[in-house]
């Protein structure tokens, strides 16, 4: 498939992925913040 368009979150190392649906579902429970990307490569 091509130009399909995504949204993700991933840990600062990249190793750990997870989709937006199941960012909003756990963010609380494990206490996930948002960073840009500007502010990882700080």
């Amino acid at each position: 498939m091509t130009n399909i368009e995504c949204e993700f979150y991933c840990t600062k190392d990249m190793r750990w992925w997870v989709c937006k649906d199941c960012f909003e579902d756990f963010k609380d429970k494990f206490g996930w913040t948002v960073k840009s990307a500007d502010e990882l490569l700080d």
